[in-house]
């Protein structure tokens, strides 16, 4: 197994999977369809079911992830990559996602300068069932707010389908443990200048007695908390930069009043607006000098991963 990844040139698939010996031998199948020669790499993220037989079955090289969480399960995947593999496509194993588009994607990848594709689901029309209500208002409420807040490209915020280049995948830290996952690929494109674009995929129904481990309100309230966090570790000066200017802002009237009740009087009388103008000014000051420092870093950083890559590549 080991040397096979290492050689590996092509296209690397990996599928984060948790009992879906339902679906995940049609999944693989449809990839090996599209793209024959396909790596495929599923990880059994603790399945109690046959979901490992059935890819081991069909070629597939399984990697066990005992921790649960789709976070978790990509990361272990990418501790298996061949140095020189093209593109890696992430793919639920739901067999929700149509694949047919991965083809013209690939041939796109390479021939621009596109770093990840993101598969937008669109539902046939006859389907009206393929989504959970809460599910559609999250994503919309979700992509919305990573289109302000991360990559304005991401059409689907929390699109499972993904066509990542070797540079996207080569920079990626891969810090999330569950869903919040898709958040921090949007939000890597736009800390990293990476170019994005998207592919409308035909999103079915699930197989019959196969259940989204998504759960609505929890899962959901954790990417939603997860999207400021990440913006706040990416971008430091987004949050920080406002409050510290409009603290100096609201200071300086204050401070000024003050100083002319001195000059026309000769003495303080006001006293509060005083203090409360240059404990808001040096807070302002201070806090601006903070956010300036961690968006230094931040830069630093990214210059360094960047550099750490090329340098691995050569």
């Amino acid at each position: 197994m080991s040397a096979q990844l290492e050689q590996w040139s092509g296209l690397v698939a990996v599928i984060p999977a948790r009992n879906e010996e339902k679906s995940i031998g049609a999944t693989i199948e449809e990839i090996l369809l599209v793209i024959p020669d396909s790596l495929i790499i599923v990880v059994d993220n603790n399945s109690t079911d046959k979901t490992a037989e059935i890819a081991r079955r069909l070629g597939a090289t399984v990697v066990f992830e005992p921790t649960c969480g789709k976070g978790v399960a990509i990361r272990t995947a990418m501790e298996y990559l061949p140095k020189f593999f093209k593109a890696l496509f992430i793919v639920d194993g739901d067999a929700t996602y149509e694949i047919a588009p991965l083809k013209k994607s690939l041939e796109y990848m390479k021939n621009t300068q596109i770093d990840m594709v993101v598969g937008v689901r669109v539902s046939e029309a006859h389907e009206k069932h393929t989504y959970r209500k809460g599910h559609v208002v999250g994503n919309r409420l979700l992509t919305f707010l990573g289109k302000k807040l991360h990559a304005r490209q991401v059409n689907d915020s929390l699109s499972g389908w993904r066509l990542l280049s070797h540079r996207f995948v080569g920079t990626f830290p891969c810090n999330s443990t569950g869903f919040e996952i898709e958040t921090e690929l949007n939000s890597h494109a736009r800390n990293f200048d990476l170019n994005v674009t998207n592919v409308e995929v035909l999103y079915r129904k699930r197989t019959e007695n196969s259940f989204s481990k998504l759960n609505t309100f929890s899962d959901g309230r954790r990417i939603l908390l997860s999207n400021f966090k990440i913006v706040f570790q990416n971008r430091p000066m987004y949050f920080i930069g406002a409050p510290s200017v409009s603290a100096i802002l609201i200071s300086l009237p204050l401070i000024i009043k003050a100083l002319r009740g001195y000059i026309n009087t000769g003495i303080v009388s006001f006293l509060p607006s005083l203090i409360v103008g240059i404990s808001l000014l040096f807070s302002g000051v201070a806090f601006f000098a903070i956010g300036y420092v961690l968006e230094q870093l931040r830069r630093i950083h990214i210059s360094v991963v960047r550099q750490n890559y090329m340098l691995r590549n050569k």
